[in-house]
């Protein structure tokens, strides 16, 4: 999610158009390519580049780059990895992934005030990140004290600490993506793929931590009524450590996260890798070298059907999947759905790398990629309906084949969304059309948002799915 978003600002901001924008990929209908254009002997050159340029890199700085990285999205990413032991003891129980869905997209309200607050004001990029690392460092510290904090709102408890500090978390995340970015901008070019290392570390490193917790264990046991009758009566025992230590761990990280933009601000080996003579307002750098007469910009049906087929990807990927995760998983066991997010949010940098290096970018390859998430994400949503008796729900063949696809439905759509993001940043650098990647991010935000919101409506409102109850 993250990945996509910052590739998406980076290339289309003003801040950082004094970077190279080169050409890397051929465009779609670009029927007319030059010999220069042919896909990965490209790819080799800009390896062969890359590592020209390890040599020259301080690796302090790198160090710094992916701390700095790491707090855009470490505080979602650790909140929806906790939802294995949340989603057991919130009042929303299995509808608690829509709620939070939601929340995320109406944190978009803070890079949205962000750019109205640039365009109009004077506002400094390097305080305005000071005050949201520490938002999310002030957020993940309350989490940890009031998670588990609720209020009654028309008769109906409901999680509301979580939610209030959840937006404030996602705030972070959300706004990152105009002001994090952006701000690399002064730093050399390779510092970049670093701080895109550290976002999707943010998911490995949250992962890892959960991993490392567990979700304890469930049985069922007998209990005697008062009559003298006996049920069966679910028994939970404890993960390896607390939701509140997690939390904990995680306000650690952000404050290494916020020690590291300080020096990477201000050590002089942080400034010495600093672009010369950088300005905000510098003109995209257009090769005059490029072969400009061979080049056949995007047509309008193709344009806009890639920005619909980015708003359909991020439907699904951002609205809808992590809304009905708790149905399609949480019938296989507490420790499959526990597995089955944490290794997700690793597919997900994992493909955002690969897809960098290696996008697809012709409409037969989106397209067998396409079939293929669409059959995955088919299987998936036949499961959450299903629930609470998905197939195989009582074999080992069951979970295992739940928790692979939804691994590759992650990285699907991961690669596609970058692969497709990819398309349009050669868009921009051919022909210089800075609306191409703002519409391009336009439409996935809109997607993700109109998902979010229709899975909201038919599980909590339509009440479409149904709750496994242990030992029932």
């Amino acid at each position: 999610m993250s990945l996509i978003e910052s590739l998406s600002r980076f290339s289309n901001s003003d801040e950082i158009s004094n970077l190279d924008v080169t050409e890397t990929h051929p465009l779609l209908d670009n029927k007319k390519k030059s010999k220069t254009e042919i896909p990965y002997k490209n790819s080799r050159m800009a390896a062969g580049q890359f590592l020209k340029q390890l040599n020259e890199r301080k690796l302090v700085v790198d160090l710094f780059t992916v701390f700095f990285g790491v707090s855009a999205w470490i505080g979602v990413n650790t909140l929806f990895n906790e939802l294995p032991l949340l989603v057991e003891s919130s009042p929303e129980q299995w509808n608690l992934p829509s709620y939070l869905t939601v929340i995320v997209q109406i944190a978009n309200i803070g890079p949205i005030s962000y750019s109205i607050l640039k365009k109009y004001f004077s506002v400094s990029d390097k305080y305005t990140i000071y005050l949201i690392i520490t938002i999310g460092a002030l957020s993940a510290l309350s989490m940890a004290f009031f998670y588990s904090q609720t209020t009654m709102i028309f008769g109906v408890e409901h999680s509301t600490a979580l939610f209030v500090l959840m937006f404030f978390t996602a705030l972070v995340g959300c706004t990152s993506s105009v002001l994090f970015m952006p701000y690399m901008g002064r730093y050399l070019e390779i510092y970049l793929i670093t701080y895109l290392m550290g976002e999707g570390l943010s998911g490995f490193i949250a992962s890892m931590v959960a991993i490392v917790q567990g979700v304890g264990s469930t049985e069922c046991v007998n209990k005697t009524d008062p009559d003298g009758g006996v049920h069966l009566e679910p028994k939970t025992y404890p993960a390896h450590f607390s939701t509140k230590l997690y939390f904990l761990i995680e306000f650690g990280i952000l404050l290494l996260s916020l020690i590291s933009f300080y020096l990477l601000n201000n050590l002089s080996v942080s400034k010495s890798q600093m672009v010369k003579n950088y300005s905000p307002n510098m003109s995209e750098n257009i090769e005059e070298s490029q072969p400009m007469q061979d080049y056949v910009p995007l047509s309008k049906p193709k344009f806009y059907s890639l920005c619909l087929y980015m708003a359909t990807i991020n439907f699904f990927g951002n609205g809808v999947f992590p809304s009905i995760q708790s149905y399609s998983v949480l019938p296989y066991g507490p420790s499959t759905y526990h597995f089955t997010i944490c290794l997700s949010n690793m597919a997900n940098p994992i493909a955002c790398f690969l897809a960098y290096f290696l996008p697809k970018t012709t409409f037969s390859a989106l397209a067998s990629l396409t079939v293929l998430t669409f059959g995955t994400g088919v299987y998936i949503f036949s499961m959450a309906v299903l629930s609470p008796t998905p197939l195989l729900v009582d074999s080992i063949y069951g979970s295992i084949i739940i928790v692979v696809l939804s691994i590759l439905f992650v990285a699907f759509v991961s690669y596609i969304k970058l692969s497709v993001t990819m398309i349009f940043r050669n868009e921009l650098s051919k022909a210089g059309q800075n609306s191409a990647l703002f519409w391009c991010g336009a439409y996935s935000q809109i997607g993700s948002a109109l998902g979010a919101v229709v899975m909201f409506i038919i599980i909590n409102v339509g009440k479409v799915f149904e709750q496994y109850q242990a030992c029932s």
